[in-house]
């Protein structure tokens, strides 16, 4: 799960944007989300190839349960990759913008 490096604490994988402040100590964050989030994505979308030929076979394809079926599955894998990669693997650093010194 991703955290804060100035207080540690533990940042929910849908808050991490690529700005951001920390929910806890509300310092300026930044995050890289992209790679993550478009690795998701593909997977997904490859992952959603065998999950249709199954279910289409299994179900059969000429009413509305087998792609009701396959949407909220299909969708419920599209959360739980995102959840991971931008959980795991984005990396948060303190923003630039927190990091400049004021003018004086």
């Amino acid at each position: 799960m991703a955290a804060c490096p100035e207080c540690k604490k533990p940042i929910s994988w849908w808050k991490v944007r690529s700005s951001f402040s920390c929910p806890s100590c509300g310092r300026e964050l930044a995050a890289k989300v992209t790679g993550p989030t478009i690795a998701a994505i593909v997977i997904w979308i490859v992952a959603d190839i065998p999950l249709k030929v199954v279910l289409y076979s299994a179900l059969g394809n000429n009413d509305y349960l087998p792609f009701l079926v396959r949407t909220v599955l299909s969708g419920l894998l599209g959360v739980v990759l995102l959840a991971t990669a931008i959980g795991q693997f984005s990396e948060v650093y303190v923003s630039h913008a927190e990091q400049r010194e004021p003018p004086t």
